[in-house]
């Protein structure tokens, strides 16, 4: 799981390691907002949640990369839009 800070908010991306690949991607509008979810519908750990909070997104880091082992199903009940690219680079 990738989640970017970007002109429209905060960008989680969760990426599936299989072929074609397939992706799910969010934007919330805060990173408190963005983290809150994570961790209610447990996507991310708590203690990713910790470190997360801890990071300073804004500035110093471009992305925070967190392991996340969640089923398909968890992320469209979350509202996470569905990507599938049949060729990746």
């Amino acid at each position: 799981m990738l989640i970017t800070q970007t002109h429209e908010g905060y960008k989680v991306c969760v990426l599936a390691p299989e072929s074609p690949s397939r992706s799910w991607f969010k934007v919330y509008e805060s990173k408190a907002h963005c983290l809150t979810e994570l961790a209610y519908v447990e996507i991310a750990s708590p203690g990713e949640i910790a470190e997360a909070l801890n990071t300073d997104l804004d500035g110093n880091i471009a992305m925070l990369v967190l392991h996340s082992d969640v089923e398909p199903s968890v992320l469209r009940a979350a509202g996470f839009t569905e990507q599938i690219l049949e060729y990746v680079n």
